[in-house]
């Protein structure tokens, strides 16, 4: 029996939340444990496309045109982008698809289709959604088995888009749709020493708990790290910022004992461990599947 991958949605009605930096990096994080991860980018923006592959994408060689026609399957598009994360590229068909399928209830439900056909190759999968309520998020909600929301702490207008996704998960259980779960909230781009963004946390964990995540700090390192195409938490393993994002990839796939002992949250795991961790799945993949 095929090992299930733990598919993740990455939510939020709002650009510049860091959706696809957390996307990007929480792969990069679960890579490092050895963990091959799928990352598919459903924003017609492509900004994580843009950003990991140098390569146009093709006239039906984007996910909207797969979603428009499912029969095609995803497996022909794929991109290796590093050695454990490949990516579905996405572009302007995204919103070809969505408007086309506008009308079709099952519209939304095909992604999930189009994971299930690679779901054996990878651990996660993880979808960049488009900054705004409507196709992509609920695709992405129908598709997943968990959902985080990145969002910024220094505007309440920022906080109170929070809300929306919340409805919109909230009325697909009331249809009886089997949705993610929400997982996350997740304070992006933090800075500790603003005022503004202090008081956003403290509300945010006022109102939604335990949900609210440990915050992903403001760091220039980011931002090379995309340009260099090496996840945060390759190119500077020790630092704050890489750091809150292994405890992200913990509380959404937990560790391992054998992982716990070697530090994998602080980001303490070599290279050789990743290389190990990723050794031991496959083995036992292989003694499942017999």
């Amino acid at each position: 029996m095929a090992r299930t991958p733990l598919r993740i949605g990455v939510l939020g009605r709002k650009g510049g939340s860091a959706k696809s930096t957390t996307s990007y990096n929480l792969a990069g994080a679960l890579a490092l444990r050895g963990l091959r991860c799928l990352l598919v980018d459903l924003d017609s923006q492509a900004s994580l496309t843009r950003a990991l592959s140098d390569h146009p994408v093709p006239t039906e060689g984007g996910i909207g045109a797969r979603i428009a026609e499912p029969s095609r399957g995803l497996a022909d598009i794929v991109r290796p982008i590093s050695e454990l994360i490949d990516l579905v590229p996405g572009d302007r068909s995204i919103e070809v698809a969505a408007a086309a399928l506008a009308q079709n209830p099952a519209g939304p439900l095909r992604l999930r289709l189009l994971l299930e056909e690679v779901a054996d190759d990878y651990d996660a999968i993880i979808v960049d959604t488009a900054p705004m309520l409507g196709f992509t998020q609920t695709s992405a909600l129908l598709a997943g088995d968990l959902a985080i929301v990145p969002t910024r702490t220094g505007a309440q207008q920022d906080i109170d888009a929070l809300v929306d996704i919340f409805a919109l998960r909230d009325e697909l259980v009331q249809y009886r749709f089997a949705v993610a779960a929400l997982a996350a909230i997740l304070p992006s781009n933090y800075h500790a020493d603003e005022a503004p963004q202090r008081d956003g946390l403290a509300a945010l964990r006022e109102g939604y708990g335990a949900l609210v995540a440990d915050p992903i700090p403001h760091s220039p390192l980011i931002e090379r790290a995309i340009n260099a195409r090496v996840p945060v938490v390759f190119n500077s393993p020790r630092a704050g910022v890489a750091v809150a994002f292994h405890r992200l990839a913990a509380r959404l796939y937990p560790l391992t004992e054998d992982e716990q002992d070697a530090g994998a949250t602080q980001g303490e795991g070599t290279g050789q461990e990743a290389q190990r961790h990723r050794e031991e799945r496959e083995k036992n993949r292989s003694t499942v599947g017999r």
